[in-house]
């Protein structure tokens, strides 16, 4: 299970054996759950 902001500045991972890499806390309790949420981009594109 993998989240990622768009500008892929931040992202949050769960591997199969439970093993959580996330580059902000606020992904590790979704990750946890087990659900799929739909995150709003922290950063936006700005070109």
């Amino acid at each position: 299970m993998l989240y990622i902001t768009e500008s892929m500045e931040s992202f949050g991972l769960r591997l199969e054996d439970g093993t959580i890499i996330a580059t902000d806390e606020a992904y590790v309790p979704l990750l946890m759950s087990g659900y799929y949420y739909s995150i709003r981009p922290i950063f936006s594109n700005q070109f």
